[in-house]
């Protein structure tokens, strides 16, 4: 397996001092994401955040469009939509624990751009033990938050170019 940044040994002894050693292992080290990479809607962090920031009738048309193009993947996703549905409202981020790709976790958190453009959404994903619960999110979202309404704050106050 190639090295990532020379940091594939760091990370196999860091999950290896965490307790992770299971047969997925290795596997679970070889997704890469990439800034621009796609995620499936309703099975990631990110894409549960981009259909909450939009506006209500929009988020119909987008579950009901994903229902009749792919009902078991709107099925097997369901719950954990609703889970952050309830979330978002309270708190303002989507949280994934491996629902996408096992040990692959991820918090997304809305951008709202001003010119009335469609949402963005901004994540941190990290991979995590499968069978150890982990609340390495509660230290993340504020500091994703923040962010997001910083890029927010500067679109605002950025000068229209009319490009």
């Amino acid at each position: 397996m190639a090295t990532l940044f020379g940091l594939h040994p760091f990370l196999l002894k860091l999950y290896a001092d965490g307790g992770y050693q299971g047969p997925e292992f290795r596997k679970q080290l070889e997704y890469r994401a990439d800034v621009g990479g796609v995620s499936p809607l309703l099975a990631s962090a990110s894409g549960r955040a981009l259909i909450l920031a939009s506006a209500a009738e929009e988020q119909v048309a987008i579950l009901n469009f994903m229902r009749v193009r792919d009902r078991s993947t709107f099925e097997r996703y369901q719950d954990v939509f609703e889970q952050d549905r309830k979330r978002f409202r309270q708190d303002g981020f989507c949280l994934s624990a491996g629902d996408w790709k096992p040990g692959l976790h991820a918090v997304a958190v809305p951008l709202r751009v001003p010119d009335g453009s469609p949402p963005m959404a901004m994540n941190c994903a990290l991979h995590a033990a499968p069978e150890r619960p982990s609340t390495w999110w509660r230290d993340v979202v504020p500091l994703l938050m923040e962010t997001a309404r910083e890029l927010e704050a500067r679109w605002t106050a950025a000068p229209r170019s009319g490009v």
